[in-house]
């Protein structure tokens, strides 16, 4: 796991909601970085002093003033080309002129059940959302979602390797009305004897959650491989019967050796290098971020 991907799960660790391998990762990673454990510890101590501030009423456009003032913090500390401490200094960007937003979100964020700092709420971009996870408990799929607004959560399958996520020939088998803060699992009705790809994504967002299924039938590996990074962890799963489940944000192009053989570590290593992805394994489940 690299600093940056470390940094983005600052929220969900403190929270407690990362899976074990993605934990086990993070902690490692604070470890071997001393610079990126005394960033943790800080924004651990900005964490608990927001969730101690009494809670207000949200105005109705928060969401959209927070995303705003994110980009502008963002943007700012992306032209500075400063290290990556930047965060913080994000974070502390225009304070007189966000504290009430930022109260605001805290009191919202009470008042919906939510304990602390929304888990996968990351500046990468602007971005506040968190996305679903696929679940795996006694051999059954579900998907676990807490919106942190009212839209719906759409589920398909299949549908050819395309530029476009989810793929346009995707089947929707799958629609759930969301409200923000409430929770949802849904569970998956799908045969797990064939090779397949399942699709979730929220209404308000372009990111996708993927997951890969392997199939009964082991398919193959059959060594060069170029295309899309979401047609290489299909055949990594049809090849090693793994689930693979990869939050996604736009389709990204490899070229990579895929040879029978090699473990689904080895491949995953080989076709996430240079992507900015990280992989975690865990039992039959792998988890790509």
């Amino acid at each position: 796991m690299t600093s940056d991907k470390a940094r983005e799960l600052f929220s969900e660790h403190l929270e407690g909601t990362l899976s074990a391998g993605l934990k086990q990762a993070f902690e490692r990673r604070l470890t071997e970085d001393p610079a990126l454990a005394e960033e943790y510890r800080l924004f651990s101590r900005v964490y608990e002093a927001l969730g101690s501030m009494p809670p207000v009423e949200a105005p109705a456009d928060l969401t959209e003033r927070v995303q705003r003032r994110l980009d502008r913090a963002v943007w700012e500390e992306k032209s500075k080309s400063r290290p990556a401490i930047g965060w913080l200094r994000s974070l502390a960007f225009g304070a007189a002129a966000v504290a009430i937003v930022i109260t605001g979100y805290v009191g919202y964020i009470r008042s919906t059940g939510t304990n602390g700092i929304q888990a996968g709420v990351t500046g990468n971009g602007g971005t506040l959302v968190a996305m679903p996870e696929i679940q795996l408990e006694d051999g059954k799929l579900s998907v676990r979602y807490l919106p942190t607004k009212d839209g719906e959560l759409l589920i398909f399958e299949g549908g050819a390797s395309d530029d476009s996520l989810p793929p346009p020939d995707a089947t929707p088998i799958g629609r759930q009305t969301t409200e923000a803060g409430q929770a949802v699992r849904i569970p998956l009705e799908v045969k797990t004897d064939r090779a397949t790809t399942l699709w979730v994504q929220p209404s308000d967002t372009e990111r996708v959650v993927a997951l890969f299924l392997g199939g009964g039938e082991r398919i193959p590996l059959s060594g060069r491989y170029e295309g899309t990074l979401t047609g290489a962890l299909a055949k990594i799963a049809a090849a090693h019967g793994k689930m693979i489940e990869a939050t996604i944000r736009g389709q990204k192009s490899v070229e990579v050796d895929l040879e029978t053989g090699l473990s689904v570590e080895e491949c995953l290593a080989r076709a996430l290098d240079g992507t900015g992805y990280q992989f975690a394994v865990e039992g039959d489940l792998v988890r790509v971020r």
